[in-house]
């Protein structure tokens, strides 16, 4: 009964510091979203690493062929190229 006391306790225990060590890298993260849209780069940033953030997003969703991804990374380039010309 002891031994299963001190196993349940360690158990908590690893658990505790393993709880602290993920909210210390969410908070780090939260930080680092803070700073960049405060200092004003983090949307230009970002938006100059949009046609990965797509490829990417558009990867995890679909099983795409190589000439699917040629097919969508000429597109996108026609897109951001036409989004910088017309736009923002």
């Amino acid at each position: 009964m002891t031994q299963q006391r001190n196993i349940r306790g360690q158990v908590q225990a690893i658990a505790g510091r393993l709880n602290h060590h993920l909210n210390l890298k969410r908070r780090v993260l939260l930080l680092a979203v803070i700073v960049f849209t405060i200092s004003g780069c983090g949307i230009s940033w970002w938006y100059g690493q949009i046609d990965y953030l797509l490829r990417f997003r558009v990867d995890s969703y679909f099983d795409l062929t190589e000439e699917q991804e040629d097919f969508i990374v000429k597109r996108l380039e026609k897109h951001l190229v036409w989004h910088l010309v017309e736009g923002v």
